[in-house]
């Protein structure tokens, strides 16, 4: 069992972390709007360039990430090129058909492969390895239960990331 002073001790080792991230965060908030300015010679879109994807050789290649929502439209074109796993958490409904539509913009935004005349892509990580989780139906309802199944089984797929765009 841990005792008083090793919780009192992990409770300051994370506070310390949380500390460290927050002095990033702030540092990079801090810069002036000109740092966000792609120099990318492809066009993105505003949010890209906001968050400086343009500067950075970072791909999300190597990360697994799990997107738990209504499922996926698997035969979208934006995921033509991509090794989607799935799983539904919803009796009577399959992960891969997405008939709300929520789960297949999120996954999109995520790591769509989709890309304009101009090479202009349109999404943060398409290197990831995405796994998609069916733990709404398709009028974006679902159990408590299936959203806890859904994140025990993202965890256990080894994924570091998981979004929930979920509302109570």
């Amino acid at each position: 069992t841990v005792g008083p002073l090793e919780q009192l001790a992990a409770i300051r080792a994370s506070l310390a972390e949380l500390q460290r991230q927050k002095a990033e965060l702030e540092e990079t908030l801090s810069k002036p709007d000109e740092d966000l300015i792609s120099t990318d010679p492809r066009p993105s879109t505003w949010g890209l360039n906001a968050m400086g994807l343009a500067q950075t050789p970072l791909t999300g290649r190597g990360i697994s990430l799990a997107v738990l929502d209504t499922g996926i439209f698997r035969n979208h074109p934006d995921f033509r090129n991509l090794q989607i796993n799935g799983k539904s958490f919803v009796d009577g409904e399959e992960w891969d058909g997405d008939l709300n539509g929520h789960g297949t913009h999120c996954a999109g935004t995520i790591c769509g492969d989709k890309s304009d005349q101009n090479g202009r892509y349109y999404s943060v990580a398409r290197g990831v390895s995405l796994f998609v989780g069916q733990v709404l139906d398709r009028m974006g309802n679902g159990l408590t239960s299936s959203l806890i199944d859904g994140i025990d089984w993202a965890l256990s797929q080894g994924c570091r990331i998981i979004s929930l765009s979920l509302g109570a």
